[in-house]
Order: C-alpha cells, then structure tokens, then sequence
C-alpha cells in the first residue's frame, strides 16, 4: 500500500459554513452546496469533506432560534477524477496500491503538527518546490486557507537557460552553487535571484493579504517554511523582512524517533525541507482524516 497526494488547480480546498443537518442527511446535502464552490462539473470531481465545528447561527441569538440557522463549518476537498484516475493507474502500473490519495497541503500540516509542542495559535505554512508554492494557514490545527501557485525553482532554472544559453542540467548546478560562475557573470544571476525571489515573496504576501481581509481577527504568528526551493540563498531572510512575520524551515523529523545507525542525522537536517511532504503523507493511516 502506498500513500501519495496531489495539488494545484486540478484540486479545490475550500472552507464553507452551511445548516446543522442530520448526519443521514449531510453528505447529499454537501454534494448540493459544493457546486456553488467548485468550479467544474460536480460529476466530473471526487468529492470530499470534513466536518471542522459546529457553532450558533450569526446574527443574534433570537434570530438563530427562529430561522433555525445553527452552522457547521466543512472542509470541502474536490479533486477532478481524471487527475485521480491518472495517479491511481501509474500506481497500479507499478504494481502497488494506492491506498490514500491527500492533498500536499494537509499532508504538509501533518508533518507540521507531529514536528510541534503546541499548535493552538495561527501559522503560515508555505512549501516552495520546483514548480509550485502551495500556502496552507491553519489555526488551532485546523486549516482556515490554502492556496496553489505556479511558483518555483524551476523560474531560476529557466531564467538562467535563457540569459546564459546552458541546458536544465546545467543551470540547475549554478543555481545550487555546483558550478563556479565567473565574475563578469555574478550581477547577472544575482538580479535572476531577486527577481525571482521577489516574485515568490510577492505571491505570498497577496496570499496572506487575503487572510487578513477573510479573517480579520487572525494572525499569523509564525511563517513555516519547507520545500527544497525554501533554501534558496536570501528568500528566507526577505520573506521576514516583507511580511514583518517570523519565519522558520520546517523540520519534520524533530519528534519522530530516528534510529542514527540507520538515517544520518546530517544528511536528514538537509533533507528536512524536501521532506516534509513525504513525512506529512508517512503519518497517514487507513481509515483516519
């Protein structure tokens, strides 16, 4: 058995509230609220949802009692099931079987919450890989936001290709700093970084200004970051100082029991960011949400 995960626009993550309903009577109520929200054919999604918490009706306590409107929030998960059925065949192909299929952003909660003392307060979790930069703001371990983009490393990668003629393989070593670049070359790829990076930067402050207007009362206390592309040279430093917000890498190994004979802890710290993902999706169980 496997698990893996999948992310960007062939998925929708959205936090709706709707009326209290009898558990007999929840899921095909769901299935009819999620077509306001989803943005493609209802039947052409495999359509999840989990209840997050039950409140009182907004609007006063009399005006609840009468219109009867006691709200749950839900946590609605569409994924279109051609992309699914994509997964599940190449799985199949392999000859394993694929027995969960998450979502990056939950599965990169997961690891957050196993790496974390306390997670009652509100924190940002961003992961920054090769060709995406997926945004997941949680409170009190529950996910109030996610967002996907098409940022990554790979920006750096093309910016290089185009300014110095050289093949993927080849930028990919000068952006990790495996091939040496002459003096007259350094304005240049420095002005690839920033430019880059500030558009990362940017991304995420949009991402984050949306929160704000969606949650006035919530702030974020502590920007995780995590992703092989979070550790490209200044993008830590400049998050911080743009969005005025602490910012740590996330290590999911930190509580996790690690036998040092078998793992190097070394090569495990530098993995961590990368890895994050893939321990997020380790921690799920068969059965469990």
């Amino acid at each position: 058995n496997v698990v893996t995960s999948i992310s960007g626009y062939s998925v929708i993550v959205k936090k709706i509230s709707i009326e209290k309903r009898k558990e007999s009577e929840l899921e095909s109520s769901i299935q009819e609220e999620a077509e306001q929200y989803i943005p493609f054919d209802i039947n052409d999604v495999n359509l999840d949802y989990e209840i997050l918490s039950e409140r009182a009706g907004e609007g006063g306590e009399e005006q609840a009692e009468e219109m009867e409107k006691d709200l749950m929030d839900v946590m609605l998960v569409a994924a279109k099931k051609d992309i699914v059925d994509d997964y599940v065949s190449l799985l199949q192909l392999t000859g394993l079987n694929p027995a969960i299929l998450d979502v990056d952003a939950f599965a990169l909660q997961n690891a957050f919450e196993s790496s974390q003392e306390d997670i009652s307060g509100c924190y940002a979790l961003v992961n920054l890989g090769a060709e995406e930069l997926g945004i997941n703001a949680i409170k009190g371990g529950v996910s109030i936001f996610t967002r996907d983009s098409s940022y990554g490393g790979y920006q750096i990668n093309e910016a290089i290709m185009s300014k110095f003629d050289v093949s993927y393989e080849e930028a990919e070593k000068m952006k990790l700093g495996g091939t040496k670049i002459e003096a007259k070359n350094r304005a240049d790829m420095e002005e690839i970084f920033t430019s880059v990076v500030s558009g990362w930067v940017n991304e995420i402050k949009r991402a984050l200004d949306f929160l704000a207007t969606t949650y006035p009362d919530e702030h974020i206390e502590k920007i995780f970051v995590s992703g092989g592309s979070c550790r490209i040279p200044g993008f830590q430093k400049y998050l911080e100082l743009e969005t005025d917000i602490a910012v740590e890498e996330l290590n999911p190994f930190v509580n996790l029991q690690i036998n040092e004979k078998v793992f190097d802890p070394k090569y495990l710290s530098y993995m961590a960011p990368q890895a994050a993902v893939a321990v997020g999706l380790a921690l799920r169980s068969i059965g469990d949400k």
